[in-house]
């Protein structure tokens, strides 16, 4: 029997086999097929499609070769082959061994081959110029890549503040307890656990009784808005009224939906509920609890109105935007726990978390959900399971609840830093919405508005490195020129700077700098210098924004907040000083709660602390200066002072014996510095050390103090300082020099 062809047949290794696998070998590393490397030159092949490789971009710098034995064996060839090729690449300096992180690309020869394709440089977002197209999506994008020093964006959380150890511990706990099966494909509509969770969390916070078969988890209100606007057009629905002024994001949102988009304008009162009734509008989008951007709440009256209009036929789609961040007010109840048969209610945590979680909830009347669950379905078959369930976890533990009150304290303290900002920056404008939310809505109205465009001011102020939006963007009819400025996501520091610096674009865009007593300036507040004006010529991106006003020291108003009592520093806006906002409680009863400083000792008062005394140390045979003799009986040389009327007097350092030095009477200070008054503990009957003069040249006003034994140490440590004086071993005296007895 020939065994060699039923082997072959079976797959067993011949030299035959073994040649004609290796040319059927292959890696999934760039698509590297030996079979097409020639005959005898293997190595130069695979250096030559990996020189390529790094050379058209496709193998970038930093990028990580595979292991030379795992290549080898996808390729079916021997390692040393490999190790050859990766070697010739080393030796240009193309690529680099890391020891056990591998081989890794190091250089890129410079190349003139085309550019990667992708869409023509007109259709992308210019960083450069956000403020340049008219496309909104473009227009964001630009914005948020544009280069800046500080971001007042609105809708900005305070991302530092995010709870990572909270959100780390929950996420192994969920692990822990999580099932192979939980690993799946989920319910579209969200899990059961992050839905009941949701339901309590509503029920505690906005007063909405809910069930959790209401709730479809979805990626933030954007998608909330896109799925409404699915089901809306599929029966019918095409006019969506929306508020003016208003979030552009939402309405650019509705648009992508085929929604045809009616303004509805906005007054003190929230929308004007009058205007929505006799209009064409068969749906309305809404913030009733914080409106974006004015911070208005919908009252009362207006309220009822809505609930008419809604229960006539009319969809409701509430937007509880910032509607947990509250500082001043007491909490608003949403308008689905008034009438949950006709409103559509949307939130999210980007706000209160993060908004690269994507997670927020949607609760849809009962004859919706099923049509708003299958858009669900074929969106995106349903958020990530491990993210719904340690968000569930952090709600049900409590740990989101304190979170919240948590960034409430910080929100507030940046809040009132921006009011003391604009008082003393922005002279005139008006601030509103101080209430509640993460964002202020600045407005300059008559004579300071004159010349404005905030279009311009935005993009003044983003060539000195600040983002802000102007708040044309989120107007569709004109009205008054403002700002819309957040301040959660900065510190104190960087809205002050924030702040000047749009001071400093907005005096330049008038053409000239606003002067105490002009038109439209109030005048410093009482014991507040005003900001520092730029002599005529300067240039007022020269200044530096947070050194641009009079009286501020940097280190002073970093530990003393407001400044106190202390001279030429900022005073509050809430109390003596001019109001940031017009007459309201929001404005100027707000409390400030300034951020946490370190506690410092105030200028001129309190203890000093006591200066440790300078000289030589003590060598074994005494204290002496250098240069001095090491004998017992040199003298030390002691530095030239104005000679004293009277001998050093002695101090006692301890209850017992209380000697005291004197020179005897008729004695003269020595002649010469190098000679001084010994002290000899047998110079008088009753033991008292007395000073006597010494055989050497006297100079008048240089004592000189020398030991004529063992156990006496003396040192003369300089003008006015002490010198300490040995009489046995125990007793230590501290001689102190005077000027006149």
């Amino acid at each position: 029997m020939d065994r060699s062809k039923e082997s072959a047949v079976e797959g067993s290794v011949t030299a035959g086999s073994e040649a004609a696998g290796s040319e059927a070998g292959g890696s999934d590393f760039l698509q590297l097929d030996i079979g097409r490397a020639p005959a005898g030159g293997r190595t130069d092949w695979l250096a030559d499609r990996l020189r390529a490789a790094i050379a058209d971009g496709t193998l970038a710098v930093g990028s990580r070769l595979p292991a030379s034995r795992v290549l080898a064996a996808e390729l079916r060839v021997s390692r040393g082959l490999v190790t050859e090729a990766y070697q010739r690449l080393a030796e240009t300096g193309q690529v680099a061994g890391r020891g056990r992180a591998g081989t890794v690309v190091v250089a890129a020869p410079a190349t003139g081959g085309q550019p990667p394709t992708g869409p023509p440089r007109s259709a992308l977002p210019d960083p450069a110029d956000p403020f340049g197209t008219r496309e909104w999506g473009a227009l964001v994008d630009a914005l948020r890549a544009a280069p800046g020093r500080i971001d007042l964006s609105p809708g900005a959380p305070d991302l530092a503040a995010f709870p990572r150890t909270a959100w780390l511990q929950a996420e192994r706990r969920v692990l822990a307890e999580l099932t192979p099966a939980d690993f799946g494909y989920g319910n579209p509509q969200g899990t059961p656990a992050l839905r009941e969770a949701i339901v309590g969390w509503l029920a505690q916070n906005r007063g909405i009784r809910a069930d959790p078969e209401e709730v479809v988890v979805v990626a933030g209100v954007a998608q909330a808005l896109g799925l409404l606007a699915q089901v809306l057009r599929a029966e019918g629905v095409r006019n969506v009224a929306v508020e003016d002024p208003g979030s552009l994001g939402t309405r650019r949102q509705l648009e992508h939906g085929g929604m045809s988009i009616l303004p509805v304008p906005v007054d003190g009162g929230g929308i004007d509920t009058a205007a929505l009734a006799a209009g064409p509008a068969q749906a309305v989008v809404l913030t009733p609890a914080h409106q974006f951007p004015t911070g208005v709440v919908l009252d009362g009256e207006r309220r009822r109105e809505l609930l008419r209009w809604a229960e006539a036929g009319g969809v409701v789609i509430e937007d509880d935007y910032d509607a947990e961040h509250r500082y001043d007010r007491a909490p608003v109840p949403a308008l689905r726990a008034l009438l949950p048969e006709a409103v559509c209610y949307t939130g999210s945590v980007s706000k209160l978390l993060a908004p690269a979680l994507r997670l927020g909830w949607l609760l849809v009347p009962p004859r919706r959900l099923d049509a708003v669950i299958e858009a669900k379905r074929y969106a995106d078959l349903g958020n990530p399971v491990l993210a719904q369930l340690v968000l569930a976890r952090l709600m049900a533990s409590g740990e989101l609840e304190r979170h919240l009150r948590f960034v409430r304290r910080r929100h507030r303290a940046r809040r009132d830093a921006m009011l003391r900002a604009i008082a003393a920056e922005l002279p005139g404008a008006r601030v509103h919405g101080a209430a509640a939310g993460l964002h202020l809505m600045v407005t300059f109205e008559g004579a300071d508005a004159e010349g404005i465009d905030d279009t311009a001011l935005a993009a003044a102020a983003l060539d000195l490195g600040v983002k802000a939006h102007p708040l044309s963007w989120h107007r569709i009819t004109p009205g008054p020129a403002g700002l819309v400025l957040g301040y959660a996501a900065g510190s104190v520091g960087e809205i002050e700077e924030g702040v000047a610096t749009l001071g400093t674009a907005l005096r330049a865009l008038r053409g000239s700098r606003a002067t105490p007593g002009a038109p439209g300036h109030a005048g410093p507040a009482p014991g507040h210098a005003g900001p520092r004006r730029a002599t005529p010529g300067r240039a007022g991106p020269a200044l530096c924004p947070r050194r641009a006003r009079a009286g501020r020291a940097p280190a002073r108003e970093k530990f003393f907040g407001n400044g106190g009592n202390l001279p030429g520093t900022r005073a509050s806006c809430g109390g003596e000083g001019r109001d940031p906002a017009p007459p309201q409680p929001t404005v100027e009863n707000h409390r400030e709660e300034p951020e946490a400083r370190p506690a410092v000792r105030p200028q001129g008062g309190g203890p000093r602390r006591c200066r440790r005394l300078r000289g030589p140390r003590a060598g074994r045979s005494g204290l002496r200066r250098p240069g001095a003799s090491a004998s017992p009986t040199a003298p030390a040389p002691a530095p030239a002072t104005t000679a004293p009327s009277t001998a050093p007097s002695v101090v006692p350092s301890a209850p017992k014996p209380q000697p005291s030095v004197s020179l005897p009477p008729g004695t003269k200070p020595s002649a010469s510095p190098s000679s001084v008054p010994s002290v000899s503990p047998s110079a008088a009957p009753n033991g008292t050390p007395t000073a006597v003069p010494s055989a050497a040249p006297a100079t008048p006003g240089e004592p000189e103090l020398a030991h004529t034994g063992s156990s006496a140490t003396t040192a003369a440590l300089g003008a006015g300082a002490a010198v300490l004086i040995t009489a046995g071993a125990a007793t230590l005296y501290t001689v102190r020099r005077r000027a006149n007895g």
